[in-house]
Protein backbone atom coordinates (compact mmCIF):
# COMPACT_ATOMS: atom_id res chain seq x y z
CA UNK A 1 0.00 0.00 0.00
CA UNK A 2 1.06 3.63 -0.69
CA UNK A 3 -0.08 6.28 1.34
CA UNK A 4 0.23 10.16 0.09
CA UNK A 5 -0.51 12.97 1.85
CA UNK A 6 -0.39 16.20 0.12
CA UNK A 7 -0.75 20.05 2.07
CA UNK A 8 -2.08 22.90 0.50
CA UNK A 9 -1.02 26.66 1.26
CA UNK A 10 -5.14 26.52 2.14
CA UNK A 11 -4.49 24.28 5.12
CA UNK A 12 -6.45 21.41 3.23
CA UNK A 13 -4.67 18.29 3.24
CA UNK A 14 -5.78 15.08 0.93
CA UNK A 15 -4.38 11.59 1.28
CA UNK A 16 -4.12 9.47 -1.16
CA UNK A 17 -4.31 5.36 -0.63
CA UNK A 18 -3.32 3.56 -3.26
CA UNK A 19 -4.05 -0.59 -3.01
CA UNK A 20 -0.33 -2.59 -4.40
CA UNK A 21 -1.88 -5.68 -3.33
CA UNK A 22 -2.65 -9.04 -5.21
CA UNK A 23 -5.88 -7.81 -5.57
CA UNK A 24 -9.37 -8.94 -4.70
CA UNK A 25 -12.03 -11.01 -6.67
CA UNK A 26 -15.27 -9.58 -7.62
CA UNK A 27 -17.42 -12.52 -6.47
CA UNK A 28 -15.25 -11.47 -2.73
CA UNK A 29 -16.34 -8.18 -2.74
CA UNK A 30 -19.56 -8.39 -1.13
CA UNK A 31 -17.36 -9.73 2.04
CA UNK A 32 -14.51 -7.33 1.85
CA UNK A 33 -15.37 -5.68 5.54
CA UNK A 34 -16.89 -9.09 7.25
CA UNK A 35 -14.72 -9.32 10.27
CA UNK A 36 -11.88 -13.19 9.89
CA UNK A 37 -13.10 -13.08 6.42
CA UNK A 38 -10.74 -14.44 3.99
CA UNK A 39 -10.82 -14.64 0.00
CA UNK A 40 -8.58 -18.18 0.49
CA UNK A 41 -9.60 -20.68 3.36
CA UNK A 42 -7.55 -23.68 4.46
CA UNK A 43 -3.72 -24.16 5.25
CA UNK A 44 -2.77 -23.94 2.06
CA UNK A 45 -3.86 -20.36 1.16
CA UNK A 46 -0.59 -18.06 0.23
CA UNK A 47 -1.19 -15.31 2.23
CA UNK A 48 -1.33 -14.88 6.40
CA UNK A 49 -3.78 -12.52 8.53
CA UNK A 50 -6.88 -12.95 10.79
CA UNK A 51 -9.72 -10.75 8.17
CA UNK A 52 -9.90 -8.17 10.47
CA UNK A 53 -7.51 -5.49 8.74
CA UNK A 54 -10.58 -3.57 6.46
CA UNK A 55 -13.34 -4.52 9.17
CA UNK A 56 -11.63 -2.63 11.51
CA UNK A 57 -10.65 0.36 9.36
CA UNK A 58 -14.37 0.57 8.48
CA UNK A 59 -15.60 0.69 11.70
CA UNK A 60 -12.51 3.32 12.56
CA UNK A 61 -13.77 5.64 10.17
Amino acid sequence: MKVRVIESKTCEVTIEIEDTGIGISKEYLKNLFTPFSQEEHGYSRKFDGTGLGLALVKKIL
